[in-house]
């Protein structure tokens, strides 16, 4: 016999999901409809010469995706990635321009569209209130930062990613030994299309039940990456390691920009760069910090054994703010997994904080209204502010996550 407190529950998850539903679809069309209007933007028009690159020159095109024009200083790299994302675009490539921009756009336009339902599907499983699914689904959806960089700019971060949500999901509910194989080369897909996936391994390596299942787990996401780069790296690897390099150029925002502000002003203008010898120091070897600091927080991690989906969204916020350089799309490695840990409020003020910096840069779908955000008074004080404002909070975020994973501990081992 049904209990009075079970129907309910079940009512509530029917509307629930199709409330979902609701939101998937809509912000699914709202998307589409920014993808059809919007313009052939800068990154677009990379991703089309990557294509006719790749068709001329085969397995020597890195060289060609990163040559220097010195007549564009700083916008002459095409395509600085694994080639993972290249058969869409190679399959985009008989269309020119808009009709390009369009069919380029629609791959992480439809990544959206599934890590909401992967976020939310997991914080059901977690026992996630209707409340959290439905605000996770509608930040991913209809969040400024989302529509920007899947519809505008058309970046391929949130893509990248959908693997390794899916990892994480999949280390999680899995028991069998096949998880680790699975998990692997889930990021190894994410590593594909960029090589930052491959770094979240180490969410995963915490909770590993045996140092077998740990070799699995790496070399299962490593070694198709080094597969499908070696034809590239036989013929031409001075051209492939060249490329994988990149880390951005400087004034997004980052350390570049907090140890060195006007930094912002040159991003938003005349784009040069008078680097200070700290700021050249940070853009020549920050990597090394970077890296410095993801190798202490996963030995943290390890020796802490946190769950995949915290560690995920620790070494997220590491990456965030020991990082140099700085372009909005990078936010996609952070948020969908700060969703899958219940982040729904920190999720919306990063949204709220990136709305002011997107505005200004000119990656909202605003052109249309011809509004133009540098056209406000003190915008690029505005610009520099929000950059410091988002620095500032997911700095605070991860200390006080590092805080509580080492307080825990304690707690666990202090006496009675």
């Amino acid at each position: 016999m049904r209990h009075e407190g079970e129907s309910t529950s079940s009512f509530d998850e029917l509307r629930t999901q199709r409330w979902i539903r609701w939101i998937l679809v809509s912000g699914l069309v709202l998307q589409l409809l920014v993808n059809l209007a919007e313009p052939e933007g800068d990154d677009v028009r990379h991703f089309e010469r990557t294509a006719a690159i790749f068709l001329r020159h085969g397995f020597h095109s890195y060289s060609y995706f990163s040559a220097f024009d010195p007549a564009h200083p700083f916008d002459y790299r095409s395509y600085s990635y694994p080639p993972g994302f290249v058969p869409w675009l190679l399959l985009a490539h008989p269309l020119t321009g808009h009709a390009f921009a369009i069919v380029a756009r629609l791959p992480p336009i439809l990544a959206n569209v599934a890590l909401a339902w992967l976020i939310q599907d997991d914080l059901r499983d977690r026992n996630a209130t209707s409340k959290t699914r439905l605000a996770a689904v509608a930040l991913v959806m209809f969040g400024p930062l989302f529509i920007s960089v899947s519809s505008v700019t058309g970046q391929i971060d949130g893509l990248a990613f959908l693997p390794v949500v899916l990892a994480l999901i999949v280390w999680r509910r899995r028991d069998g030994r096949s998880r680790a194989i699975v998990s692997g080369l889930l990021l190894a897909a994410g590593g594909l299309i960029k090589l930052v996936p491959l770094l979240f391994v180490g969410a995963l390596l915490p909770t590993a039940r045996s140092l077998r299942e740990a070799a699995v787990l790496i070399a299962s996401s490593v070694v198709p990456v080094i597969c499908v780069l070696a034809p590239f790296l036989a013929v031409d690897p001075h051209g492939v390691i060249h490329t994988l390099d990149y880390g951005g150029f400087p004034g997004g925002g980052g350390l570049a920009v907090i140890t060195e502000p006007s930094l912002a002003r040159h991003f938003l203008g005349d784009y040069t760069f008078p680097l200070s010898p700290i700021a050249r120091t940070l853009e020549h070897h920050g990597i090394g910090l970077t890296l410095a600091a993801y190798a202490v927080v996963v030995a943290v991690l390890i020796r802490r054994r946190v769950p995949a989906a915290e560690a995920a969204f620790v070494i997220a916020l590491t990456l965030l703010v020991f990082g140099v350089n700085f372009y909005e799309q990078y936010l996609l490695w952070l948020l969908p997994i700060a969703l899958l840990c219940g982040r729904v409020a920190m999720v919306f003020v990063i949204e709220v904080v990136m709305t002011i910096y997107l505005y200004i840069e000119g990656s909202l779908p605003t052109h249309w209204m011809h509004l133009n955000g540098r056209d406000l008074p003190g915008h690029i004080d505005a610009f520099t502010a929000s950059i410091y404002v988002l620095w500032i909070l997911l700095a605070i975020v991860l200390i006080r996550e590092l805080a509580r994973i080492l307080g825990e501990r304690r707690e666990r081992t202090a006496p009675a």
